[in-house]
């Protein structure tokens, strides 16, 4: 009889979640209905208040990419984070390695970010004064993963160097750390899977440089007082990747059928 019961209350909640969703939708459908009939067959013109609308379905709603019509995921994006103003994010950059990091800087102007120019490579890290801030993203940053280049070196010793001139900034803020599964390597996985007890063993000097950085954000959060998020990403293939590497090499040899089974 418990079980019974129990199989029913979620079966409701369920159908109550679902038809949340569908109301969601609907009003998200109706709303963009509204402003292409309000504009004709001009192009849409978007009031202040239908952009505090997409700002409120956004996070009221959490499949709203999909009720999308008349403007881009990243249009709402930014209109939210225009709501806390400029001065809410910072974007940290270093200099430009390649056309696409030059395309993406690009397509950063655009948002209502500020700017500071960084440079890893040497000291001072910081060419440019920054705020106080609650969360840093750190994305270090030399991703020629090929390469043996001293620019490596961005990823451990210009992740020190950048802890150390923030130095008491970092106490009781959070950092999250991009590295990357070449700090493990996946030779030593067990039957192709891997999590955080495989043992890292990178093959690569890029690999060896993520692993660096990991453990000096371990100790230096220690000492700074500070907390952290370290992900292991991998490989991402799709619009936009970095030339050149695995996928340049694949996309070369395929049509010259060149590649073994």
């Amino acid at each position: 009889m418990l079980m019974s019961l129990a199989t029913l209350l979620i079966t409701l909640s369920s159908i109550f979640r679902s038809r949340a969703a569908l109301q969601l939708e609907n009003l998200a459908l109706r709303h963009q209905i509204g402003v292409l009939q309000r504009s004709a067959r001009q192009r849409p013109k978007l009031t202040a208040v239908d952009r505090l609308s997409w700002v409120w379905l956004s996070r009221s709603w959490s499949d709203w990419r999909s009720g999308l019509a008349i403007v881009q995921p990243d249009t709402v994006l930014a209109w939210r984070l225009a709501e806390y103003g400029p001065q809410s994010v910072v974007a940290l950059t270093d200099p430009v390695q390649h056309e696409s990091e030059r395309l993406r800087l690009g397509e950063l102007r655009q948002w209502p970010v500020q700017q500071v120019p960084l440079d890893l490579r040497r000291r001072p890290v910081l060419v440019g004064h920054i705020e106080d801030f609650d969360v840093l993203f750190h994305l270090a940053a030399y991703v020629r993963t090929e390469d043996d280049a001293s620019d490596v070196r961005i990823n451990d010793n210009g992740t020190r160097w950048l802890l150390e001139e923030l130095g008491e900034r970092l106490r009781n803020k959070h950092l999250v750390f991009t590295s990357s599964i070449s700090a493990v390597d996946t030779t030593r996985a067990q039957d192709g899977w891997m999590d955080a007890g495989t043992e890292c063993c990178p093959r690569t000097e890029y690999g060896r440089s993520k692993l660096n950085a990991e453990e000096i954000i371990k100790a230096e959060s220690v000492r700074l007082g500070f907390t952290y998020s370290i992900l292991r990403l991998p490989i991402v293939y799709g619009p936009g990747y970095r030339p050149g590497g695995m996928f340049g090499f694949c996309r070369e040899q395929l049509p010259k059928k060149t590649l073994g089974s």
